[in-house]
């Protein structure tokens, strides 16, 4: 069994108790103190939305450079961080889009950032791992810039459906969290895999 109390001060004692026969005839019981790797009390989940206004496309984001026509892109920044106390992780995702008038998203920028202090999966030297520092830093990200394309011989409904296409900065951003959910999925299915194998409980 695997305990993660709430911390005193800076510091957390995590308490691991390893069942019979994983070491010998009796169960054995292990502390670990760490340095807190979050803030306390935790902040389990906080967003910001910031507005930086006329900002210029960054260089992922320069095939949008030619539907622009002049126009300048305002920047748009939505960030999401979230920690994890019981599975040792946190998490930064970001989205950073660029508007233009008339046109609205021309470019998206999506990253994801994750940090895991928590080993349960036995793959080091003991079976399980608590660190104050990272163990493992996975990050993510995708560009999804608009560019332009000839329109010639389509009908006005095509080229209302084109125009649309500024919207697929959302649906991306949807399909993005879709690939990140998953991923989370995974990586907590196979910790319960790594403890359950151990003979312990999360």
């Amino acid at each position: 069994m695997v305990s993660v109390p709430t911390p005193a001060g800076s510091d957390v004692v995590i308490t691991v108790v390893y069942p019979p026969g994983f070491n010998g005839p009796s169960a054995i019981t292990t502390q670990q103190t760490l340095m807190l790797w979050y803030t306390n009390p935790p902040q389990l989940s906080h967003q910001t939305y910031v507005d930086n206004g006329p900002t210029a496309l960054p260089s992922g984001c320069s095939g949008a450079t030619s539907v622009l026509a002049g126009r300048t892109t305002n920047q748009l920044v939505q960030t999401i961080a979230t920690i994890d106390t019981i599975f040792g992780e946190s998490e930064t995702y970001t989205r950073t889009i660029y508007t233009a008038t008339g046109l609205g998203v021309v470019c998206s920028v999506l990253s994801d950032i994750v940090l895991q202090y928590y080993d349960y999966s036995g793959q080091t030297s003991s079976p399980l791992s608590f660190n104050s520092t990272p163990i493992q830093t996975t990050t993510t990200s995708e560009t999804l810039a608009m560019t332009a394309e000839s329109v010639l011989g389509l009908s006005s409904a095509a080229r209302r459906t084109l125009a649309l296409s500024s919207q697929t900065g959302y649906v991306s951003d949807a399909s993005f969290r879709l690939l990140l959910a998953r991923a989370r999925t995974r990586r907590h299915a196979s910790l319960f895999l790594g403890a359950k194998t151990e003979g312990l409980t999360l």
